[in-house]
């Protein structure tokens, strides 16, 4: 609920295109030059959160918690959880309608910037990851929490950067930060329900026993025998 209403708080201050004081001035201290070092870095970075590569980690752990569990539909979260984050990014995208700031002229990129789209679908897959690989042990507490680190770290790498080459405004990130978590928890429900309609299934549709064969004499009715009869 709190994701909710952050997310709903974030996109008041950006509805119909308007851009705060705030967001202008975080923006513009973060908005690096073109042919900078800083500002190369951020257009490497800003290549983890696009929709090919975001797609394509999330099939590779998909994969490898397949292998390890043997549970398709727990595999399948992690890239339900960025195909999510992929619709419900365009969706609001034309909902918010605002426009990316000026500086996205440094990339090329123009129409609408809310939420950020690389953010929403890179915060997706990742929190969809940690889910289904916390789960079944299918790695090592350990590795869980190395992988938490790891992915905190890149999802506010990915959201700098962004912000760094001017493709978006700060409250961009925000929002497709809050929006990508919230994708990931409706993939995990939806894995969920379907995990718990296939295990009520299963009793219904188990195979019924075979007859076991029984022998004429088991059959036979017991007649006591009499002498001479």
């Amino acid at each position: 609920m709190t994701l909710v209403v952050a997310l709903a708080g974030v996109t008041a201050l950006a509805w119909h295109g308007r851009v705060s004081g705030l967001d202008r001035t975080l923006t513009g201290d973060l908005v690096q030059r073109p042919g900078s070092m800083a500002f190369d870095t951020g257009k490497l970075v800003s290549f983890l959160g696009s929709g090919g590569a975001v797609m394509i980690v999330a099939l590779l752990i998909a994969t490898i918690v397949w292998r390890r569990s043997g549970d398709i539909v727990l595999a399948g979260v992690v890239p339900l959880a960025a195909a999510i984050g992929g619709v419900t990014e365009l969706v609001g995208k034309h909902l918010v309608e605002r426009l990316r700031p000026a500086t996205a002229v440094f990339t090329g990129e123009a129409g609408f910037g809310f939420p950020s789209g690389h953010t929403t679908g890179f915060v997706a897959m990742a929190v969809g990851a940690l889910a289904v690989l916390s789960a079944r042990s299918v790695v090592r507490r350990r590795a869980h929490r190395v992988a938490v680190v790891t992915v905190v770290v890149l999802a506010v790498a990915v959201g700098v950067a962004r912000v760094a080459v001017g493709a978006h405004y700060v409250f961009d990130i925000a929002a497709g930060m809050l929006l990508g978590v919230l994708c990931a928890r409706g993939a995990i429900a939806a894995a969920l329900v379907v995990d718990r309609l296939v295990s009520n299934a299963a009793p219904a549709l188990a195979p019924v026993p075979a007859p076991v064969p029984v022998s004429q004499t088991d059959i036979s009715p017991a007649v006591p025998a009499v002498d001479g009869v």
